[in-house]
């Protein structure tokens, strides 16, 4: 699984699905859903983010059955966090909100920075659905601030193309432009091609490199 994450973050998708497929048979053969939860869920992203809507959900439906019969309500948060995921792009707010909620109560007390930040784009997406819903200040104070902190790590796409995203909504587009711009030029860590959810964020400000 750590060698289909490194493939996933270089920029090599189909080698990425071959090792976490290889992960997750290795983990159904010796019976082992927990251990096939990892690879399922990376599977369901790499779709997810090459916009493959179909073998995403199948993965993720895969996924949900897991969460379901592990007994391990802390340990679902980044499933939550899928689910949730799957919903924005299904335009399903309420259920959006139900896992984004999941997803909160199942963190640690003291959560990591990177998780915080997870949930942050989260929720900035899932609010977003809602076509009258404006960003109050607060909201983008936090997920700036959040940005500023993690964007050099990898796995940041989700929260800068939910911040760009809220100050277009607010119609602040020279700052979502700079932010695009400063994240796609100096930040960002992947080397594969941005996901679905980031190029149409980086549309709304006609970043094309």
């Amino acid at each position: 699984s750590r060698a289909g994450y490194v493939f996933r973050m270089t920029g090599h998708p189909n080698d990425a699905k071959r090792a976490f497929k290889r992960a997750r048979e290795l983990a159904i053969e010796i019976d082992s859903t927990r251990l096939a939860e990892y690879p399922t869920w990376q599977l369901a992203q790499v779709h997810l983010e090459a916009g493959d809507l179909h073998e995403a959900i199948s993965f993720t439906k895969l996924l949900a059955e897991y969460a379901s019969t592990n007994n391990d309500e802390n340990a679902n948060s980044f499933i939550h966090g899928h689910l949730c995921t799957m919903a924005i792009f299904a335009g399903d707010r309420t259920t959006a909100l139900s896992h984004l909620e999941r997803c909160k109560r199942s963190l640690p007390r003291i959560p990591h920075l990177r998780a915080t930040a997870y949930v942050t784009g989260l929720e900035l997406t899932t609010l977003l659905l809602d076509a009258d819903w404006r960003p109050a200040p607060d909201h983008l104070e936090v997920a700036l601030d959040r940005f500023e902190k993690t964007s050099r790590f990898a796995g940041g796409d989700l929260l800068a193309a939910a911040t760009i995203s809220a100050l277009v909504r607010n119609a602040d587009y020279a700052s979502a432009r700079a932010l695009a711009e400063k994240y796609m030029s100096e930040l960002r860590r992947e080397q594969s091609a941005p996901p679905v959810f980031l190029r149409q964020a980086l549309s709304a400000v006609d970043w094309d490199g």
